[in-house]
């Protein structure tokens, strides 16, 4: 390669261009000449301007874009606020609506209480009446039993011994009868009431009166209003019966037969409360919400006094309260099992005070025995496995039903009843003495082993006695309305059949279920169990009326009353405080009343409106005459129901939601005890009552054997068996200077007010509440009566007597109730406490007794010999006192714990009653627990081995 090349190489590397793009000579004019020459064209000129105004209208357009986004912003702001304003208005209106609506609810609630309460008490006025207009019949009849009427003679005296006179000589004249007249009285012309001696004669007389016939007089028995009524009706009928020209004849035979026959229907118009409706039903479920109060509902509708209930499907078992009705019932295992099976019986407020005893034996069978004036009723109520199950859970419902029905007492009068699942059919051939033939179908297996049970037992099964239409005999209906049997029973001892007046279903009772209710009528007479003490009921003065205004006025005038009418001199310390508690009892009982005991009804008139409706719509279906009118009405009906199910939700969510805003409102004043109440409402724990058993591990099911029961076991808790230990050998503190002299009426003040509120109040009902809201009164009040119980060193009988209130927990065994008392003296003394401080203390516990609070009912009375006084404020206080002196014991000889300080060590850590016991190992631990067991105040040796821990 040549110089040249190279050279030009190199220009072309530095001008980074190649070679073949050199412009030529014509080509750099023609770029000079471009570069010299640039005036615009026309064209670019227009170009120009067209850009330009290109560039205004852009920015026009976007000016107007930027206002119309500013305006629709603004327009939507306002829209948005209208909209806010709009649905403020309606929430105002949609609270207003809400809060009328509950108004116009509660409303109707309360007129149909009221309704129901007026009904109630109309019912009771009428069947009042109904005895009362008996008793006047009965005595009007026993009045004029020896009475007769004669008419057709005229005696002319008025002197009431000549008329009688006179009366008897006519009768033995024209009779020729011998009769003795008490009295006689004339009721008219010619017309005389004669009361003989005795019924013979009467009797005499009525039947020799024929010889009379031709002549004037006229001689007949005197009648009361009813039986002249009839005595008018068969008077009707005998001059029908003569213009139709048959004979009627109406003789004095006549007479007295209607006479026995009305003195037979008053007896039995008199015996109509001596009859109790029993009834069973498979209501499906209890545990859905609301199914329990249309249940009691239907029971208080028909009349009824015992119900069975047959799959309640409720866990568990115990008893409640609802209103008026006890319930008992026996479920699954409360922990494992599940919401099937269960059984129960309701009692209402007449039958739940004859209730002698209940068992639950299982989730099918549950049993109560009744009180009667003649024979105790035994109620057996089941619930049997269906026909196609297994044969092993039949044969062991019926060994346990067998077992369960052959612990009854012979002399009772059973009744077995429930839903059996089982069809006895009409053939009673060679089973006379256990069915009739008035049954349903065909028997199946479940039928065949339960009319196998009966002629074991002696029982006869009541449906099958009596002739009812069959709509009236069945009752279970299939889902499909195409198959009906008669599978709930309810059965009677044989030997009290007689007893039994009635069996048929109750078709028009409505609670969404397959079944119909069974009533049997039944002839008994509940008697009221007798009780062998009367327990004292406590009952709960309405302590929040003092927060009104004119109830605390009212109050405090009373109280300020009473208190000036108090004589303090020459009164006994029992006497002046039964008068100070008298004045505010007294006053508490006048101004404030007890505390009613009734829930408030969660559910809305409205709910049961619907209820109605759909009870309506069931008997309008049983009447239906064709399958498509059923059938239309079946779908109103579940459309009823389904709307009813969504109802009572709203009803209990309202119902919680209002709870809920008490707690909460509870919550901001600080009132806890109203707050954890209504969260123990909302949490939705049934307060039932657990199964107590006594020492042989039989259950207990009566409150009163279950009281006694509890006393019993206070007795011993509080009444330990004392040891021969020497008193503690702790050394003795000098004297603390402590003021000893009587209590001023500032510090009685000052102790009234710190006294907290809510507190359960003691045997006098007294609370603090009381006690506060006059202070100056009370502290006036009861001033001299302390000054003498300091000054003397004695107090009223009622200031010594505790009320135990059972809260089950875990506990070192039993510390509060097992301090020796002995122990506890000289604990106080060696502590430097004054000598009048220990007596005062002392005679609180002199003479120390105990009741029983269980169910609202107190028990009798018990002394106490151990342990600290139950509720008293003192008695934590006093408990550490002898807990330090009895771990101070355990370090007399030794020191055992870890290294604190140079010149001590760290024992133990107390609180309360739980310890903790501090060593440098386990031989120093061992030695310090063995030393405490062997050597403490308490008369119950030994920890909470649950809770101990090393």
């Amino acid at each position: 390669m040549d110089v040249t090349e190279q050279e030009r190489k190199k220009k072309g590397n530095k001008r980074d261009k190649p070679e073949h793009d050199s412009p030529t000579n014509e080509e750099r004019v023609f770029q000079r000449s471009k570069v010299i020459d640039r005036t615009p064209t026309k064209t670019e000129i227009n170009r120009q301007q067209q850009n330009t105004k290109m560039e205004e209208i852009k920015t026009m357009i976007q000016q107007l874009s930027q206002d119309f986004k500013e305006e629709m912003t603004k327009f939507k702001r306002e829209i948005k606020e209208d909209i806010q304003e709009i649905k403020d208005d309606i929430n105002i209106l949609k609270t207003e609506a809400r809060q009328n609506r509950e108004k116009v609810e509660d409303l109707n609630g309360k007129i149909c209480k009221v309704e129901r309460e007026w009904t109630r008490e109309k019912n009771e006025m009428n069947k009042k009446l109904a005895e009362t207009e008996d008793k006047i019949e009965r005595m009007e009849k026993t009045r004029i039993r020896n009475n007769i009427i004669v008419t057709g003679i005229e005696i002319n005296t008025k002197e009431s011994k000549q008329l009688k006179e006179a009366v008897a000589r006519i009768l033995n004249e024209e009779l020729n009868v011998k009769a003795g007249v008490n009295k006689a009285y004339r009721i008219g012309v010619k017309k005389y009431v004669v009361e003989l001696t005795d019924w013979e004669s009467k009797i005499q007389i009525l039947k020799t009166k024929k010889v009379l016939k031709g002549k004037d007089m006229y001689i007949e028995s005197e009648l009361t209003r009813e039986e002249m009524a009839i005595q008018k009706k068969i008077r009707d009928i005998a001059r029908e019966e003569r213009k139709k020209g048959a004979a009627a004849k109406k003789s004095d035979y006549l007479l007295t037969l209607n006479q026995q026959i009305n003195e037979t229907e008053t007896k039995l118009k008199h015996r109509k409360h001596k009859v109790i409706l029993v009834a069973t039903w498979n209501v499906r479920t209890l545990y859905q919400a609301g199914k329990l109060r249309q249940a009691l509902h239907e029971m208080e509708n028909y009349g009824v006094e015992i119900m069975g209930i047959s799959e309640a499907r409720w866990k568990g078992v115990g008893e409640i309260s609802v209103d008026r009705y006890k319930i008992i019932y026996s479920g699954q295992d409360e922990t494992t099992g599940e919401h099937m099976n269960g059984v129960a019986i309701i009692l209402n407020n007449k039958v739940r005070d004859s209730l002698i005893s209940w068992e639950p034996v299982n989730d099918r069978i549950i049993t109560a025995r009744i009180n009667m004036k003649n024979n105790n009723f035994t109620v057996v109520q089941c619930y049997a496995p269906t026909n196609v199950a297994d044969i092993e859970d039949k044969e062991v419902f019926y060994s346990t039903l067998n077992r369960t029905m052959g612990s009854i007492p012979k002399e009772d009068i059973v009744l077995l009843m429930g839903d059996f699942n089982a069809k006895v059919g009409t053939d009673n051939n060679g089973l006379e003495d256990i069915m009739g033939k008035n049954g349903i179908g065909e028997k199946n297996e479940n039928g065949e082993m339960m009319v196998e049970l009966c002629g074991l037992h002696q029982l006869k099964i009541g449906g099958t006695l009596f002739k009812h239409k069959n709509c009236h005999k069945i009752t279970w209906v299939s889902p499909d309305k195409k198959v009906q049997n008669q599978i709930d029973h309810i059965c009677i001892s044989e030997a009290w059949c007689n007893n039994l007046l009635d069996t048929r279903n109750k078709r028009g009772a409505d609670i969404e279920t397959d079944h119909y209710l069974v009533v049997a009528k039944i002839r008994a007479e509940l008697q009221v169990m007798k009780k062998k003490y009367k327990p004292r009921v406590m009952k709960i003065f309405d302590i929040q009326k003092l927060n009104k205004e004119k109830f605390k006025e009212r109050f405090i005038d009373m109280l300020r009353e009473k208190e000036a009418s108090i004589d303090y001199d020459n009164k006994g310390i029992q006497d002046v405080w039964q008068h100070c508690k008298d004045a505010f009892l007294e006053t508490s009982k006048q101004v404030l009343g007890y505390k009613s005991s009734k829930k408030r009804e969660w559910m809305s008139q409205d709910t049961w409106n619907k209820i109605k409706e759909r009870r309506e719509l069931k008997k309008r279906g049983l009447s239906a005459k064709t399958r498509e009118n059923y059938d239309q009405i079946q779908k109103e009906y579940s459309k009823v129901a389904a709307d009813i199910k969504k109802k009572i939700k709203r009803d209990k969510r309202a119902h919680m939601e209002s709870i809920a805003q008490e707690a909460q409102k509870a919550a901001e004043r600080g009132d806890t005890r109203t707050l954890f109440n209504n969260v123990r409402r909302i949490s939705g724990t049934k307060r039932s009552q657990k199964l107590i058993k006594d020492k042989n591990g039989k259950v207990l099911t009566t409150t009163e054997e279950q009281l006694q029961r509890w006393t019993e076991y206070f007795k011993e808790t509080l009444n330990m068996a004392r040891t021969n230990r020497d008193a503690l050998t702790t050394a003795k503190q000098p004297e603390l200077q402590i003021n000893t002299e009587p209590p001023t009426i500032e510090e009685l003040k000052e102790a009234i007010q710190s006294c907290k509120n809510g507190k359960a109040p003691g045997i006098d009902q007294i609370r603090s509440e009381m006690l506060k809201v006059d202070t100056d009164t009370t502290a006036k009040m009861l001033l001299p009566l302390f000054r003498r119980v300091w000054i003397e060193e004695v107090f009223p009988d009622e200031w010594k007597t505790g009320v135990v209130v059972k809260l089950p927990k875990k506990d070192y065994e039993r510390a509060f109730d097992s301090i020796d008392r002995k122990c506890m003296w000289t604990a106080l003394t060696n502590k430097g406490l004054p000598q009048k401080f220990v007596n005062l203390i002392k005679e609180g516990y002199n003479g120390y007794k105990c009741r029983i609070l269980h169910e609202g009912t107190l028990s009798e009375e018990f002394e106490t010999s151990t342990g600290v006084r139950q509720g008293c404020i003192l008695s934590p206080l006093l408990f550490l006192v002898v807990i330090d002196e009895v771990l101070k014991t355990t370090v007399q000889d030794k020191k055992r714990g870890l290294m604190w300080t140079f010149e001590e060590n760290l024992e133990d850590l107390d609180f309360a009653d739980d310890i903790c016991l501090l060593s440098q190992n386990g031989k120093q631990l061992q030695e310090k627990i063995d030393h405490l067991n062997e050597d403490h105040a308490l008369e119950h040796k030994g920890s909470n081995k649950y809770r101990s821990r090393l």
